[in-house]
């Protein structure tokens, strides 16, 4: 990579620069954002938190990790374009400020935020669906977490009502009869082994 410095004297120096910068705007290809927002829609849907179903869990997990990872693979492909589209905004405005020879200062800031008010309009694009992205990203993480907890629930209610620890009735004292204690009913959960992972 051979970096240098730019020779910026007058105006006419900015036309060079200016185009660079649209050059490695260029460079980033084309971004169909209503393409990429309409997938990124389809990421958002709602969890069941209430499954007591390891394998529906499972399934569930499966689905949101896939859509994660391809939210991911979006966010690194934005970040890239906001970073850059920015960066020009940010030079090019503040250049022009430089090379331009209106006066006062507050005229030429002026006049540099109209000037680049297209690249300036792309660059805000740009930020919008890259925090759209973010979010989408976030949500997802918040769903993985929500559904890991719901597994890790079922794990301990499966460890409670395992027959090696379910509690015994028949050992406890009632009341009602007479002190002669006896089992009730939904002692043991039956079929709670398949949840024990």
């Amino acid at each position: 990579m051979d970096l240098r410095a730019e020779h910026v004297a007058d105006p006419s120096d900015f036309d060079r620069i200016e185009q660079g910068a649209n050059r490695r705007i260029q460079a980033l290809g084309e971004i169909n954002y209503a393409a990429i927002k309409a997938e990124l829609r389809g990421m958002q849907r709602p969890v069941d938190t209430f499954v007591f179903n390891p394998e529906a869990l499972a399934k569930e997990m499966a689905r949101v990790q896939g859509y994660k990872d391809r939210a991911v693979e979006i966010l690194g492909l934005l970040t890239e374009n906001n970073v850059v589209q920015q960066h020009v905004v940010e030079t090019l405005t503040k250049g022009w400020m430089r090379c331009s020879t209106t006066s006062p200062v507050a005229a030429r800031e002026g006049e540099a935020v109209l000037k680049m008010w297209q690249f300036s309009s792309s660059a805000a694009d740009a930020e919008h669906n890259y925090r759209y992205a973010l979010g989408i990203v976030k949500n997802l993480e918040s769903q993985l977490e929500s559904l890991s907890r719901q597994i890790a629930c079922i794990q301990v209610a499966a460890k409670i009502h395992d027959a090696r620890f379910a509690f015994d009735s028949s050992l406890a004292m009632s009341g009602d009869d007479g002190g002669q204690g006896r089992r009730g009913d939904g002692d043991r959960v039956m079929d709670w082994e398949k949840f024990d992972t």
